[in-house]
């Protein structure tokens, strides 16, 4: 009778050994499961704040600018930007927008100055920047996220639209 009282004991030390094994396992899976979609989630998220903010950005820059005779594609030492025209008493300054060195790039120079490409405040993380006038009225940026998904963004000129402008 002491053999069984004794094989009993083992018995229920192997099955609770067990299922504690199985349910650490379980455990382990299920923090894998949700790290990886942890992961996911906040990619998806970076992603969406880089685009939403350069397009939000670009369309806020472009309707402060809203005239045809104030915004031009241009380049800034070899670099595609958009160029936003401005007077302030009776000189003349430009801001350019561009993307320089994984960043979209805000520079506001006046007529004459001297500047480069790494002068310009960082506005958001991007791979690239390339504006393009459509016809008059009508701007098509695309910005590529830094996953390389390239996004197209359509800018509408609204006030004054003079011919041949943009």
């Amino acid at each position: 009778m002491l053999k069984l009282h004794t094989t009993s004991h083992k018995i229920d030390t192997v099955f609770v050994a067990a299922l504690f094994t199985v349910f650490a396992a379980t455990a382990f899976l299920v923090v894998l499961i949700g790290a990886k979609q942890y992961q996911n989630t906040a990619d998806s998220m970076d992603y969406n704040y880089e685009i939403r903010a350069a397009s939000s950005y670009l369309v806020e820059k472009v309707r402060q600018n809203d005239s045809a005779s104030h915004i031009a594609i241009s380049e800034l030492d070899g670099i595609p930007a958009l160029a936003l025209t401005s007077e302030e008493n009776g000189a003349y300054y430009t801001t350019y927008i561009y993307c320089y060195d994984g960043a979209l790039r805000e520079l506001f120079v006046s007529e004459h100055s001297v500047y480069a490409p790494n002068a310009g405040q960082q506005i958001v993380p991007l791979q690239d920047f390339a504006p393009e006038a459509l016809h008059s009225g009508l701007i098509r940026i695309t910005v590529t996220g830094t996953d390389g998904t390239p996004v197209p963004l359509y800018i509408s000129v609204h006030a004054d639209s003079e011919e041949g402008a943009l």
